[in-house]
């Protein structure tokens, strides 16, 4: 018995991780997009790594794609 609760304890701690990962690589891919063909961000009128260090604290895994969109957008508005 303590097996299986041991096993099952694993088992929700590593998907909790592994949706921690997507998010953050949904994060870095819809960022490097930005990063180079949104208008403001690459004339330079927003500063892209500074914009990243900002927005990446506010990723969780409880967050779905278009909330880790529209966190990174936010400032476009």
């Amino acid at each position: 018995m303590k097996k299986l609760i041991l096993l099952f304890s694993v088992v929700l701690f590593q998907q909790n991780l592994f949706a921690q990962k997507d998010q953050y690589y949904n994060f870095m891919k819809t960022w490097n997009f930005i990063k180079y063909h949104h208008p403001d961000v690459a004339g330079g009128k927003i500063d892209a790594d500074s914009l990243f260090l900002i927005k990446i604290k506010r990723i969780n895994a409880k967050d779905d794609f278009n909330s880790v969109i529209g966190k990174l957008t936010q400032k476009f508005k």
